[in-house]
């Protein structure tokens, strides 16, 4: 209790934990927590709508993507032509010490994601080389946007000065998994075969077992095999969560 006294126990009080569940929320009633339940399948939803500790504390296991995406129908030739997409977007992650990657996102006319174009540039990587992929997409058809990662606000305003649509990526790293997973389980995005660096990230990009219970605790981690950082897929994520 508040008053220092001790417990029945005999132990002195302290801080009492306190876990609120999904219900708690006004604005997290059953039929908005039903289309949840179905957008993003059981397993995810109970991570991102916990309602007990285990399901808030326990990080998930195995591949990220294992129950979303499935190459006999994620992996497609594109729905249509870059130019006929009515929003041609491109998401960049900087790579700072680690390799940089863009990945070009078209969106149709009936809300299909596909993507027409990845690149990695490994060691460090300049604006200029970046304005030179932009570049060579927006030949083709104008880009609407780039998104970059949104701790990187001195590439954002380079960009923005060399005349690209540059905006910083929304954050949010669970909430773009969870949005990419959807995309992918409800056969929205697809991917080109020839862009088999970034097949390979979607196929080993693992969570990151681990249980924490301790009051501010990093959120649920992910892990990329050594021989990558994930760089591509965390472009994919940024163009699509600026769509959103």
């Amino acid at each position: 209790s508040a008053s220092g006294k001790a417990l029945p126990s005999g132990e002195p009080a302290g801080p009492q934990r306190l876990f609120l569940g999904r219900h708690i929320r006004p604005d997290q009633g059953e039929e908005f927590l039903a289309g949840e339940l179905r957008r993003y399948g059981e397993d995810a939803f109970h991570a991102y709508y916990p309602e007990t500790p285990d399901e808030a504390f326990t990080a998930r296991s195995g591949l990220v993507y294992s129950a979303d995406f499935d190459k006999r129908l994620n992996v497609a030739a594109p729905p249509a032509a870059w130019a006929l997409c009515k929003w041609r977007v491109v998401g960049i992650d900087p790579g700072g010490g680690d390799p940089s990657a863009a990945v070009a996102v078209g969106i149709t006319t009936d809300e299909r994601y596909h993507t027409y174009g990845c690149r990695q540039w490994v060691g460090a990587t300049g604006a200029m080389a970046i304005h030179d992929y932009l570049a060579r997409l927006n030949e083709v058809a104008p880009l609407s946007a780039v998104f970059v990662d949104r701790s990187q606000a001195s590439l954002v305003a380079t960009l923005e000065g060399m005349g690209w649509p540059a905006f910083a990526a929304p954050g949010g790293k669970l909430d773009g998994i969870g949005h990419v997973g959807a995309l992918f389980r409800e056969r929205r995005m697809t991917i080109g075969p020839q862009f088999t660096d970034l097949l390979h990230e979607i196929n080993t990009y693992w969570w990151e077992e681990r249980r924490d219970m301790a009051v501010g605790g990093h959120e649920l981690g992910t892990r990329p095999p050594a021989e990558h950082h994930a760089d591509r897929l965390a472009a994919l994520r940024y163009a699509v969560m600026g769509v959103l």
